[in-house]
């Protein structure tokens, strides 16, 4: 019986030591990706010889010229985005999350599903109703279509901001004063906030997606970067025409962190102090209607004018007949990216549980990966990994594209996770520690129990991500390997035809199962 106790202590203590380790390796991964890339990307322009194609140092600051018709394109881009989403998402966060409106919560839910549509579909599918030829070089259409696309996401995040604050004092307020100027007074700086969140949140996927720009043939930073690299990969100058970008987003970023501070946002909130809601008398049901009919369009627009391209169901069952290992890719990279997300995102809520130093520097690296465009950091991992030897065996496994993607989300999936871990209740863990409970099961039977549905949330967002991924996975994608997303990128460029609109058509079904996921881990949390 002792031995069999020994045993089982020495297996307990060697399996807490390997989870150990792995977290710390994913802490040490998340420092010296986001360090070491962003200072490969910086000094690796200046090392190629003056005779090289485009090399030099007057190569690198003759890039600066492209600087003010990009920023322009980009901001037209990012701006009409925001713009778009912020006029018609408040009224509807409003109505959702700051009213007595019926169905809110169903509503609520249902804005999921056109949130979980990856951004090439719903922009093939208006494309498909619009016209290519109409809008190509028109920034300000690029921009309207990145602010379709991520209105449903923008409705949450306002809505995130709404309940994401203590509201004991307007709780009180309202006792002595009318609700209306109860909202006037607590209403402004959560909007402010959301507003700042919107902006961020369009303006990072404007600087990581290219499949819209690239259809329009609008040069942003994002499509410059691409387009020069592929044009003649031998030049590394055209990483720093995303300077004035990475410095904005780092200086909107701050907003993001002043305007929260100010508003009084919490990343963690009491179940007991939800916010006191705003009665719609008999406006309630033709609101909740008309909010109904607006999803409902959110839903149709982008899969009508697809069904409408593809000739019959026969059809349709061929081409998803055809697409079999493209589905078998998407599936394997998007569980290997949640995966990897996940386990990277365990050991930095760790760290940033215990502060200090490390912690601090995590945040950093965590902004720094936030900040850098998509194309930058694949580029990156090309010049290093791309070479003969073992690094060249590592990079055609397929290993980058699934760093790529990590690289890319782990951020994200931070953010999504980090209430569940500070929720936790520190009387929890303090009686835990009085009961002698180590390291090891204080991780196993405290923290990650109680922060599962949010971990479970990063893991599916992660994925969703992952799969309509089109940057990382066009430029790290190995040969033989094409995830959906490169699929419909490479078939785009001959037009928006019936195995265009397939792949999208099937990528939309393909995100129902991770939405219904996603619905329940919410309503656990």
């Amino acid at each position: 019986m002792g031995v069999m106790t020994a045993r089982r202590g020495w297996a307990t203590l060697a399996a807490d030591g390997a989870v150990t380790l792995l977290l710390a390796a994913g802490r040490w991964l998340t420092l010296l990706s986001a360090f070491g890339l962003t200072a490969y990307i910086l000094v690796r322009p200046f090392l190629d010889s003056p005779q090289a194609d485009g090399g030099g140092v007057a190569s690198v600051f003759g890039a600066c010229r492209l600087w003010p018709a990009l920023l322009a394109n980009t901001i037209t881009v990012a701006g009409s985005a925001s713009l778009l989403s912020l006029v018609v998402g408040v009224p509807i966060a409003v109505l959702c999350f700051r009213t007595d409106l019926p169905g809110r919560r169903r509503l609520s839910a249902a804005l999921l599903l056109p949130a979980c549509v990856p951004l090439y579909a719903v922009a093939a599918a208006i494309l498909a109703l619009v016209g290519v030829r109409r809008f190509e070089g028109s920034a300000l259409a690029a921009g309207l279509l990145h602010g379709w696309a991520g209105l449903p996401l923008a409705v949450l995040q306002l809505g995130l901001a709404y309940r994401s604050v203590d509201r004991r004092f307007e709780e009180a307020a309202v006792l002595d004063t009318p609700w209306w100027r109860v909202a006037l007074r607590f209403d402004p700086p959560l909007l402010l906030a959301g507003a700042v969140s919107v902006v961020a949140v369009q303006c990072w996927f404007v600087a990581h997606s290219i499949e819209v720009t690239d259809l329009l043939a609008v040069r942003t930073i994002t499509e410059e970067v691409y387009i020069g690299y592929q044009l003649s990969p031998s030049r590394f100058r055209e990483t720093l025409v995303v300077l004035p970008y990475v410095l904005a987003f780092l200086a909107l970023v701050w907003l993001l962190v002043r305007s929260a501070r100010w508003a009084g946002v919490r990343p963690a909130v009491p179940a007991d102090t939800a916010r006191p809601r705003i009665p719609l008398g008999g406006w309630g049901i033709p609101l909740a209607l008309l909010i109904a009919m607006a999803l409902a369009a959110l839903v149709l627009v982008p899969t009508v004018p697809l069904a409408a391209r593809i000739p019959s169901w026969a059809r349709f069952a061929d081409i998803v007949h055809g697409l079999r290992d493209e589905v078998l890719a998407s599936s394997v990279l998007a569980t290997a990216v949640a995966a990897f997300v996940v386990l990277t995102t365990l050991g930095t809520l760790e760290q940033a549980a215990k502060g200090g130093p490390a912690a601090r520097w995590l945040r950093l690296a965590l902004v720094l990966l936030l900040a850098l465009p998509a194309p930058c950091t694949a580029i990156a991992l090309i010049e290093l990994l791309n070479r003969e030897g073992i690094l060249g065996v590592v990079f055609d496994s397929g290993t980058p594209l699934v760093v790529g993607h990590m690289l890319r989300y782990l951020p994200i999936a931070v953010l999504i996770a980090l209430p569940g871990w500070l929720a936790i209740p520190t009387t929890v863990r303090d009686l835990v520690r009085i009961d002698g409970v180590g390291a090891g099961a204080l991780r196993t039977r405290v923290y990650w129990p109680l922060a599962a549905p949010y971990l479970g949330m990063a893991a599916v967002a992660a994925l969703m991500l992952a799969l309509g991924g089109v940057t990382t996975s066009v430029l790290l994608a190995p040969p033989g390997v094409m995830p959906l997303s490169v699929r419909f990128f490479t078939l785009a460029h001959y037009g928006l035809q019936a195995d265009a609109a397939t792949v999208c058509v099937l990528t939309m079904l393909l995100t129902v199962i991770p939405w219904a996921i996603l619905v329940r881990l919410i309503h656990r949390a």
